[in-house]
């Protein structure tokens, strides 16, 4: 079983040298983002032989916040995506007035970041999410989540045959709790999503502040 854990970092270098320690062994990897507002240099004394770009097959790609620390072991979280391998733990709900704190609304409103202030006063235009998704029903959810290689790839390919959707989500307030949902809240994937259950591995983390 191999695992690639996949980490957004903000802050808190101290709490990602914990969560590599405590999840380190030969058969994952670490592949960090640094947010491009940050100071690189506080991260400059986290490498090792697991941060690289494997060339090996990855069972499963796992995305977490660098402020994340694991509940249980490394060992006991292998045993988990091996008892489970084929499913993907995604946790989502379909859109309609209100899912997961995110409202309908915010799919359709045209939103840019606050250093591109002139078009930012077009956050409150209006459009319909119809005219883009198409069939696809509108999902949203947690950003964190453990996918397949088989999944990864889909994702990857449904971009490349789809070009409008990447297009549609760059300006939508938290695509990250949208891109991803919508793509396997809908066929092939829907049945072998397991995020809304009581097995989803996000419950095996929690968000620290610092240690």
């Amino acid at each position: 079983m191999k695992i690639a854990y996949l980490t957004v970092v903000h802050d808190n270098p101290g709490v990602l040298r914990r969560l590599i320690a405590a999840l380190l062994c030969k058969d994952c990897g670490f592949f960090i983002h640094i947010d491009r507002k940050v100071d690189t240099r506080q991260f400059s004394g986290i490498h090792g032989d697991n941060i690289f770009l494997s060339e090996e097959r990855i069972d499963y790609f796992v995305l977490l916040s660098g402020t994340y620390y694991p509940l249980r072991s490394k060992e006991y979280i292998h045993r988990f995506l091996a008892k489970n391998r084929g499913t993907e733990s995604i946790s989502m709900a379909r859109m309609q007035s209100d899912a997961y704190g995110m409202p309908l609304s915010k799919r359709n409103r045209i939103y840019f970041e606050e250093d591109e202030p002139v078009r930012r006063l077009f956050c409150l235009a209006q459009r319909d999410h119809r005219k883009c998704l198409g069939v696809l029903e509108p999902y949203s959810g947690s950003n964190w989540w453990a996918l397949t290689r088989e999944a990864s790839r889909y994702i990857i390919e449904f971009v490349q045959s789809n070009e409008s959707l990447p297009r549609f989500f760059r300006n939508t307030c938290c695509p990250d709790e949208m891109f991803f949902h919508t793509i396997f809240g809908n066929p092939p994937f829907r049945s072998r999503v397991r995020g809304t259950s009581r097995i989803s591995l996000i419950r095996l983390f929690q968000c620290c502040s610092g240690f």
